[in-house]
């Protein structure tokens, strides 16, 4: 893996990258670690697992979300799986109990790739690949956990052997997001290698390229959806929003439309009213040419007022800009219904 990965950097070859995309094809799953990985696997399985997961990981949620909108009927039935699938989860030895009786992890943020499993457990990986096999082989069991309803949860896995990951469907699927997804972290790889540091340990080059590939990745793909990432306060994570740009650059500035501004120029100076048409037009121009940069976002989507920015582009000093603004709106607001 080193040796390769310095050919590249050196640009001599790119049998690195041509290894990892043949590794993509392959399930990888058998070949996770943890800790130091095995002697006998080459950490470039690592970078394919990650590149393979994400691309399976977005195929199972577009699954999942047409199966809970596409019809009510079975998104129902799809609900009420899951929720045997969390009391299974929530009744195996993977699940730890708090002192209220709830679980220390729920089944919603359980890691069900880090931990092993034998031939009598439920292999909650395999489930959230919607593959129930362990559920059905584990039939004792499932009667013992729910036995009024033993019979529903085993109807229920079969109805939804269609979303397994080998059915025609599924890979169908995958083959439309691999070809959308695989040209992006491929760039994000190359990335990745470039500013990897090969004298670390084989565990810290795989987390570098990793780290950076997917970063660049997301990126690359907020970019070409057009979506915009922001801070949630309240989960305190950043999250990814659609912006939209129909909104009226008066109710955006001022709360009032920018259509009735000119109407309240005897209550405003030369300098407050000059000073709002020259605003309105580039906030017009900015919706206009949907100015990603130009806004601040809520988590609906919807543009919020970037004064930092405004303020550059009339050439004003941020607390001068919100002064005037302040003063402007004032008066516009006071004289509204005269």
């Amino acid at each position: 893996m080193r040796e390769l990965m310095r050919q590249y950097q050196e640009g001599k070859n790119r049998e690195v990258i041509e290894k990892v995309l043949k590794l993509v094809e392959t399930d990888l799953k058998e070949f996770r670690y943890k800790g130091e990985a095995p002697k006998e696997i080459d950490g470039l399985f690592f970078i394919a697992y990650r590149i393979r997961a994400f691309m399976l990981n977005n195929c199972l949620k577009w699954t999942k979300a047409k199966n809970l909108t596409e019809k009510s009927f079975r998104a129902d039935d799809y609900n009420e799986l899951q929720g045997y699938i969390e009391g299974l989860y929530e009744n195996s030895h993977f699940c730890e109990l708090n002192e209220y009786g709830k679980p220390e992890v729920f089944y919603s943020e359980f890691d069900a790739d880090s931990v092993e499993y034998d031939e009598y457990d439920f292999n909650f990986a395999e489930i959230r690949q919607n593959n129930f096999t362990s559920i059905r082989n584990n039939f004792d069991e499932v009667a013992s956990i729910f036995p009024y309803s033993y019979v529903r949860v085993i109807e229920l896995t079969r109805k939804f052997e269609d979303l397994r990951i080998e059915s025609e469907e599924f890979q169908t699927l995958y083959k439309e997001v691999k070809s959308e997804h695989l040209p992006m972290f491929i760039e994000a790889l190359e990335i990745g290698l470039q500013k990897v540091d090969l004298s670390r340990t084989d565990k810290e080059i795989v987390k570098f390229v990793n780290k950076v590939m997917l970063t660049q990745f997301i990126k690359m793909l907020r970019n070409k959806t057009g979506e915009v990432r922001i801070y949630d306060t309240q989960t305190k994570k950043d999250i990814f929003v659609k912006p939209k740009f129909g909104v009226n650059a008066g109710v955006l500035l001022i709360g009032k439309s920018s259509q009735s501004v000119e109407k309240f120029e005897r209550h405003l100076t030369k300098k407050q009213y000059a000073f709002i048409t020259e605003v309105l037009a580039v906030v017009e121009e900015d919706l206009k040419s949907e100015n990603v940069q130009a806004f601040k976002w809520n988590k609906d989507g919807s543009p919020k007022v970037n004064k930092s920015y405004l303020a550059g582009k009339v050439g004003k000093s941020e607390a001068n800009f919100k002064q005037t603004l302040k003063r402007v709106e004032k008066a516009i607001h006071e004289n509204w219904n005269k």
